[in-house]
């Protein structure tokens, strides 16, 4: 049902949407992962579902998990750019050499 999907389709052959190019099976397994998502997911089936309302449900999952990779990837980029600004300055500080000024005082 959700490989029907055209919404999950879209979703998951997105660039914008999955920059780590995931598959679908890998995105359901960390969706099945989520005891959150397994919580909302049996809810939804005791409540006699139409299938119409599963792939919305799955899509709106799926969409979500995707974002949440998406602004991961974001911070740790970030977080890698600022370790190597940072290793470059400590790398300058290190290779620094200071020069005397001779004391003009005494002659």
């Amino acid at each position: 049902m959700f490989k029907s999907s055209s919404e999950v389709h879209s979703l998951v052959t997105s660039s914008t949407y999955n920059p780590r190019n995931l598959e679908l099976h890998e995105i359901v397994d960390m969706l099945f992962d989520n005891q959150h998502f397994r919580n909302l997911l049996g809810d939804l089936l005791t409540k006699r579902a139409s299938t119409a309302k599963l792939e919305k449900f799955f899509a709106t999952q799926v969409k979500s998990k995707l974002a949440e990779i998406s602004t991961e990837l974001r911070i740790e980029s970030t977080f890698n750019s600022l370790a190597q600004r940072m290793q470059a300055r400590l790398d300058r500080l290190k290779n620094t050499q200071f020069n005397p000024q001779p004391d003009n005082e005494n002659p």
